[in-house]
């Protein structure tokens, strides 16, 4: 489940589908996407940094509560490598090792 800022208050959301998701964030057109953890969408790195690009491109800040992490517009950039380690640290810490 995630949640969005828009100006009337806050739409809760739980589409995963990402063209779903992008649709919806353009209509709302959130000024905050909350979610608790990185963990909770299940996608890969790719994907969930183009999302999160989108996001910040549509000026729509990212908050990951349990991961501490606050993202907007100024971070388009980094995105792509925080977003890799946050993942690469996730593996670590689980000793996963995928085949």
């Amino acid at each position: 489940m995630f949640f969005c800022e828009v100006d009337n208050g806050i739409e809760i959301i739980t589409e995963t589908n990402q063209k779903a998701l992008r649709e919806i964030i353009l209509h709302y057109k959130p000024s905050l996407f909350w979610i608790d953890s990185i963990k909770d969408l299940n996608v890969s790195e790719t994907v969930l940094s183009e999302l999160l690009i989108f996001l910040l491109k549509k000026n729509c800040a990212f908050q990951s509560e349990s991961d501490n992490i606050y993202w907007d517009s100024k971070d388009i950039d980094t995105i792509y490598p925080k977003v890799f380690e946050i993942y690469r640290k996730e593996l670590i810490e689980t000793d996963y090792i995928p085949y």
